[in-house]
């Protein structure tokens, strides 16, 4: 090092300069209110017009933002409304009231309320006519609002088994169906308040019924020799009565036999 450079400062330092990666890109900050209004119009306007009625311009409009504000933030409508859906969640807990009955109609009417009250129940029918064009969007859907309702009721059934109030065996994916089943076709085809509080303790009551009275499962060996065995039983009774209007010797055709 010469004389010369003894004592020469350094580069100067700039200790505004953020940390590397965090730079934000120039322009003015992004307004959280604005994504929130954006999202809640994309939700409004699928739930009104579905995905194929959907138009940039017309979430721009209910959002009350310019359009190259909804730009700037998502290019497509097809990312606006995947995020959009993203947003939607169900995570509440079944409630455990100690009864069996109480909790799928305490579950069951939370189906149907939200069906009736809520945007997202609103979305689901849009989705539902749009599954085979854009199947991507209801699986979204399915993922984020459907399963977590399907799951609180898994909860329910299995603390049913659990307790011994329900068969061990019991198809519990079926069953599900079952309960959600015939308040969603009715909503869907009669209209959401065609399902009322009493309506769903009907449901409830005859599934219940229909799964206690219900013979034991049987190994499906034996279930399969059993079933042989009536084989072989139905067919000499068919052979019995096929032969029945049969002359026997001496006798008069069409006899009646049995």
């Amino acid at each position: 090092m010469t004389t010369a450079e003894v004592g020469r400062p350094g580069p100067a330092r700039r200790p505004d300069r953020p940390p590397s990666g965090s730079v934000r890109p120039p322009g003015r900050p992004r307004d959280a209110r604005a994504d929130g209004a954006i999202i809640e119009a994309a939700l409004h306007t699928l739930a009104t017009t579905g995905f194929t009625g959907l138009s940039m311009e017309a979430v721009a409009a209910r959002a009350k933002v310019g359009k190259a504000t909804l730009y700037r933030r998502w290019s497509t409508k097809d990312t606006l409304v995947a995020d959009a859906l993203a947003t939607l969640v169900e995570t509440a807990e079944p409630v455990d009231t100690g009864s069996l009955r109480d909790d799928l109609v305490a579950w069951l009417n939370t189906v149907r309320r939200h069906n009736l009250q809520t945007l997202s129940g609103r979305i689901m029918p849009r989705l539902l006519a749009e599954k085979d064009a854009h199947p991507e969007l209801f699986e979204t859907y399915r993922r984020r609002v459907m399963e977590p309702f399907r799951q609180q009721a898994v909860k329910v059934l299995a603390r049913g088994i659990a307790t011994g109030q329900l068969p061990a065996d019991l198809d519990v994916d079926l069953v599900t169906d079952m309960l959600i089943g015939p308040v969603a076709y009715r909503q869907y085809t009669r209209g959401y308040n065609e399902v009322s509080g009493t309506r769903v303790g009907q449901v409830v009551d005859t599934v219940l019924e229909g799964i206690l009275a219900r013979p034991p499962s049987r190994p499906v060996v034996e279930a399969a020799a059993g079933d042989t065995a009536g084989d072989a039983a139905d067919g000499g009774n068919e052979t019995a009565v096929a032969t029945a209007g049969v002359a026997a010797p001496g006798g008069d055709a069409g006899e009646d036999v049995i």
